[in-house]
């Protein structure tokens, strides 16, 4: 057995959750009956901790994505029944590492949020052929420990904003808006919080928390 370091609903197929632990293996679980449905490492060295995990539909597949610290974002077509099939990694053609990650869908798009190693924060549209890099933002100087993005509707119109929100070891929560439907143009608010968070996430209401 060892730690679970990262876990994950997977979307659209309930009820199933997959985790991802610091030996490099990810589990893929039946949350109903408690079943254990499929179990793989995530690279071929079996020592490389699994620190991110997320999914998103592509058509109609399931894409279950995993990091490890390392210069790739791992992919995985997954079943209904749990069983995986390999997918082409995704290489963001950056000199530094992915820290954490998380993907949110407009319309037909998939759009990808990574924090690196170095502080910054890349926003990337994810296709099934290639992953292009849209928008490229500067944290401040500690390491982000959790990220989400989301979209939120403009005024009531059928626009949308895109909301990203870190937060990092020295305690601080940044919450980035776009202005408009372009990814080009951001307000950034930050947000000093009193104790070390753990995690970030959020709610339907769009109430932000960190354990």
């Amino acid at each position: 057995n060892s730690t679970v370091s990262a876990l994950r609903r997977i979307s659209y197929i309930e009820p199933l959750l997959a985790t991802g632990d610091c030996s490099g293996r990810i589990n893929i679980w039946n949350t109903t009956s408690g079943t254990l449905l499929n179990s793989f490492f995530h690279t071929k060295n079996r020592n490389d901790c699994v620190t991110s995990l997320d999914t998103y539909k592509a058509n109609l597949t399931i894409v279950l994505l995993s990091s490890n610290g390392q210069k790739y974002i791992y992919r995985w077509k997954i079943h209904h029944t749990g069983s995986n099939k390999e997918l082409k990694a995704i290489d963001l053609n950056e000199e530094v590492y992915p820290v954490c990650f998380k993907v949110r869908i407009l319309n037909t798009s998939n759009y990808l949020a990574v924090a690196f190693t170095n502080y910054m924060i890349g926003v990337y549209n994810l296709s099934d052929e290639s992953t292009q890099k849209i928008a490229s933002l500067k944290e401040n100087t500690d390491t982000i420990i959790g990220i989400d993005c989301f979209f939120q509707i403009i005024n009531n119109t059928d626009r949308y904003r895109f909301v990203l929100v870190t937060v990092a070891k020295d305690k601080t929560l940044r919450v980035w808006e776009t202005t408009d439907e372009t990814f080009s143009n951001y307000t950034e608010h930050k947000i000093d919080l009193e104790s070390m968070p753990t995690s970030i996430d959020y709610i339907w209401d769009q109430y932000f928390y960190c354990n």
